[in-house]
């Protein structure tokens, strides 16, 4: 039996898997008190260490809670198992194997674009500034909207220009994009000469904090279509044995953004894949721990605080 536990922060994950198949499972959600959240989470690892016949554990070292992984780290190695270091970002991008693809990872605290030339993984692209779903997030919660109200709002496309688009890099900026539609929350745009009958958000209704939400939505898609149709008319001339595009991490789920990024695949030809559930963190680690398994050290012999510091492509 492995029993994975992913420290995040927000929200934390202890599954144990058997049989290639989880057998439980537990979500703890961090409280205002961070020693009430640390003992409840290692309360759950250690019924599941004594209850269950434990072999292996696989922890996240990075990126997450530090305190959180060290505590529970040290409760591992008390029950003399082998216990090895797995990837947050390794693990969501596991769905795609060693397959020769460009890889976009978009989750609440990273946008980065990886490619896979079949033999080493490369990050050729990151935002910049602010993750794509932490400004969806800002957005939300600044303007006081949920998705669907975005999904139901009438964007203004004329507000807000997307960035970067001379730029030769295949980085992401969202800050501009979020500061503008925070920006013409407070102050009215002048959008009469354009359109008599758009909103000028004077009252800051629900509908209009909704358009101002489609709007951000709207212009960030054209941003990271217009960043991989760079990536992937450059990987078709320098690597031509790619010719699959990979998207993953929460914002993945996102039917709007996955939408344009499969026509923007299906235009070049490149095959576009997605996980079947983005938001299954423990499927996802458990697919990364089977990858790496012949090749992850056991912590009990490891500086794992020199661990923690290797960046994703050199840890894999």
């Amino acid at each position: 039996n492995l029993l994975i536990l992913e420290c995040r922060g927000k929200k934390n994950l202890c599954g144990l898997f058997g049989q290639n198949k989880l057998i439980y499972s537990k979500k703890v959600y961090t409280r205002k008190d961070p020693l009430a959240t640390t003992q409840d989470f290692l309360k759950t690892c250690q019924n599941n260490l004594e209850k269950y016949k434990v072999d292996e554990v696989a922890v996240t070292i990075t990126p997450g809670n530090l305190k959180l992984m060290d505590e529970s780290l040290r409760l591992a190695m008390k029950f003399d198992v082998p216990v090895y270091p797995l990837h947050h970002t390794h693990a969501h991008i596991s769905f795609m194997g060693n397959l020769p693809a460009l890889i976009l990872f978009c989750n609440s605290s990273e946008t980065k674009l990886f490619l896979n030339d079949g033999k080493e993984l490369k990050i050729i692209g990151s935002s910049i500034d602010l993750s794509l779903g932490e400004s969806m997030i800002i957005l939300s919660r600044k303007l006081g909207i949920n998705y669907q109200d975005i999904l139901v709002g009438k964007p203004i496309r004329q507000l807000i220009p997307v960035p970067m688009i001379n730029h030769k890099s295949f980085d992401f900026s969202f800050r501009g994009i979020l500061n503008k539609a925070l920006y013409y929350s407070v102050h009215s745009p002048v959008v009469s000469k354009i359109d008599p009958l758009e909103s000028s958000f004077s009252k800051r209704s629900k509908r209009d904090m909704a358009s101002l939400g489609s709007t951000f939505q709207i212009v960030a898609i054209e941003h990271l279509v217009c960043q991989i149709r760079k990536a992937i008319s450059w990987a078709r001339k320098e690597y031509p044995q790619v010719k699959t595009f990979g998207f993953c991490g929460g914002v993945a789920i996102n039917e709007k953004i996955s939408g344009n990024l499969r026509e923007v695949c299906s235009q070049y030809n490149f095959d576009f894949l997605v996980p079947e559930n983005p938001l299954d963190n423990l499927d996802q680690l458990y697919t990364s721990y089977l990858q790496l398994r012949d090749s992850l050290p056991d912590l009990r012999k490891t500086d794992i605080p020199c661990l923690r510091n290797y960046p994703i492509c050199d840890y894999l």
